[in-house]
């Protein structure tokens, strides 16, 4: 059952990101430049509509609106570079403090 449902999760979130790539092609952006969370959203709420329509005209103007949707849903793009590699890696070690009270701690939580 577990693995139905991660196969379910995994082509839910292939179909999303297909949704995502045609938008961008008609925006002319990158895919990476769109709200997933805000795809997902727009695509749910097609889906819905789509359920009870009959009529292929009534099915493409559904289509287009999602994808107008998913199209405006840019992420905002940050003014300053990224951080530089291993800057989160320099860190330093804090210092240990000394004294009876914490050799006497010592003693008592790591009885042998």
């Amino acid at each position: 059952m577990a693995a139905c449902e991660l196969l379910l999760a995994l082509a839910s979130y292939n179909l999303i990101r297909a949704v995502m790539a045609e938008a961008a092609r008609q925006i002319n952006v990158e895919p990476g430049d769109l709200s997933f969370s805000r795809s997902r959203s727009a695509f749910r709420a097609f889906a819905r509509a789509v359920a009870h329509t009959d009529s292929e005209a009534e099915f493409d103007w559904h289509w287009r609106l999602p994808i107008r949707i998913i199209g405006q849903s840019k992420l905002y793009r940050r003014k300053r570079p990224a951080a530089p590699e291993g800057s989160l890696a320099q860190t330093t070690e804090l210092p240990q403090p000394e004294g009876p009270e914490m050799s006497d701690f010592k003693k008592l939580r790591y009885r042998a």
